[in-house]
């Protein structure tokens, strides 16, 4: 059994210890980041950047917004480093950028949901269970699922949603997205489902393409897309 308090605060006190909160939040993403690189024998050459974002963690006087950019510019270090010498054709696997690529870990951290569960939605989140099509093969996901009659009313749409991760000051170039899913609506599996997308979008720059899958039958899909440095959001959506 659990047992839940809930206590009522004036506003101005809620937004105070918020105000307390930002900074040890920030700072605590920073030093993960500094640790994570720190260990990592291939970010040898970028200990300058490491040793300046360090220097900016041991100010008790940098605020918010300096610790969020000594994060972002670590990043971008770390990223540049990673994929040097890439070229047409002999590119290098970014992957490495997301967060929680392939779920493995059991969860979804560092996903964004763009779905509300209850709403549209029946199952939303982490799944484990094993779908093989060919040569594309899966077992941990993340997944937006309603039932066809959602709730009585007859609804057989997730709505206008995503499952997405974006991705700070991508290396400027050309890239591959790519996933393997499935796409479709269950109870009438002869039409092809419409509205569900692979997508990146950065500034006001969109692509996108369009993906549906036999029932429990994975397919493999990708696009390419080119960034000029900015925020990247990639991921699944539906509109």
């Amino acid at each position: 059994n659990y047992l839940i308090d809930w206590k009522l605060v004036p506003v101005d006190d809620a937004e105070a210890l918020l105000a307390k909160i930002a900074p040890y939040q920030a700072a605590n993403a920073l030093k993960e980041l500094i640790d994570q690189y720190s260990a990592d024998p291939a970010a040898k050459d970028i200990a300058d950047d490491i040793a300046k974002a360090q220097a900016v963690y041991d100010d008790a006087a940098s605020t918010v917004e300096e610790l969020i950019a000594a994060k972002n510019a670590l990043m971008l270090a770390y990223n540049y480093l990673s994929i040097a010498g890439a070229t047409e054709d002999s590119p290098k696997d970014a992957t490495g950028f997301f967060k929680n690529p392939d779920f493995t870990v059991g969860n979804i951290n560092g996903w964004d949901l763009g779905f509300v569960s209850g709403q549209n939605v029946t199952n939303l989140g982490y799944q484990n269970h094993t779908y093989t099509n060919g040569e594309v093969t899966f077992t941990h996901f993340i997944e937006a699922w309603a039932n066809s009659d959602f709730a009585g009313t007859g609804k057989r749409s997730l709505g206008d949603g995503r499952l997405s991760q974006t991705l700070p000051s991508l290396p400027a170039g050309k890239y591959v997205f790519s996933c393997d899913a499935i796409a479709v609506t269950q109870d009438d599996q002869q039409t092809p489902c419409k509205g569900a997308y692979l997508f990146a979008e950065s500034g006001e720059y969109n692509w996108k393409t369009e993906i549906h899958t036999g029932n429990e039958k994975p397919e493999h899909f990708e696009f390419t897309f080119i960034t000029l440095g900015d925020d990247v959001t990639l991921g699944l959506k539906t509109e």
